[in-house]
């Protein structure tokens, strides 16, 4: 089977912004942005929308190519960038910047944590950006990106994101997802989840585990590169890309109407993560922990 990206790896996690010639400027005050004015946050009332959602009423896009009815930005971010702060935990929605400044990715943020040194560490996958891209909250669009991408795994993909301690603040829960172990894979044949800014929660098989990484029937497309895959409260891997399982089509999951109908998800074991960071004592995210 051949790997690819789009959940492919690079598609997955580059998207059409709806206004890209929006940049996030600096403000002296935290002033949240209305919801018709933000990125990538779309309400749609038609009866389409509702049925591709599966979902009675209005249905909430963030990604370009997904129908599900997306995750809402939580109180708890509403609260923060109120205080001029941003809260960062597992699964929040993160936009990738350009050297320009401008958002160019949609990815989704696998877990923060504080590192040896003290640091704000966040986690999520390799092809969202690469070094020195800078990164912001999706939830929080009035406040300017309050991380850097400084290191990471092409090979693993997974890259670390070092944020601002001015400004930023990290949990180990946001948006009723909470992580309360790092270190961890996914047995074969049990169910796992994730939560990523894409297809919000979806939960499937975990079909086989290999060293580093695993194969389960977990349902999502763009956006969701990097979401936390989760057994309960335990983290066991960051989600990569997806398996192209018929040449030439694409079969990721873009509507709930597809049931198991999609291609299976490739998952970076949390285990395997957490190893190579700690192989490397000077580098961020060493020792890394919860808050």
């Amino acid at each position: 089977m051949r790997l690819v990206s789009t959940l492919k790896r690079a598609s997955l996690a580059f998207v059409s912004l709806f206004a890209a010639s929006m940049i996030l400027a600096p403000q002296a005050a935290a002033e949240p942005l209305p919801d018709d004015q933000l990125l990538n946050y779309k309400w749609n009332y038609d009866i389409g929308s509702q049925i591709m959602a599966l979902k009675q009423g209005p249905v909430l896009h963030r990604s370009t190519v997904s129908f599900f009815n997306a995750p809402e930005i939580p109180q708890e971010a509403r609260d923060a960038e109120a205080r001029g702060k941003v809260l960062y935990g597992p699964g929040t929605p993160i936009f990738v910047h350009d050297f320009n400044g401008v958002p160019k990715s949609l990815c989704t943020l696998g877990i923060v944590g504080i590192d040896k040194a003290g640091r704000y560490v966040g986690i999520t996958a390799a092809h969202c950006g690469g070094f020195g891209q800078k990164v912001s909250s999706a939830d929080e669009q009035s406040i300017p990106p309050s991380g850097t991408i400084v290191g990471g795994n092409k090979a693993r993909d997974y890259s670390v994101i070092v944020f601002d301690k001015k400004v930023a603040e990290v949990s180990r829960t946001y948006d009723g997802v909470t992580v309360n172990s790092l270190s961890g894979s996914a047995n074969d044949g049990e169910q796992i989840c994730k939560k990523g800014v894409g297809t919000g929660m979806t939960c499937g098989l975990n079909l086989v585990t290999s060293e580093s990484v695993s194969f389960s029937q977990v349902c999502a497309t763009q956006g969701d590169s990097g979401a936390p895959i989760l057994r309960g409260d335990q983290l066991v891997g960051f989600l990569s890309g997806g398996m192209d399982i018929v040449p030439g089509m694409d079969t990721s999951c873009r509507t709930p109407l597809q049931g198991f109908l999609h291609s299976p998800a490739v998952v970076n074991t949390s285990e395997q993560v957490m190893a190579d960071l700690n192989e490397h004592p000077d580098y961020p995210g060493y020792g890394l922990w919860l808050p």
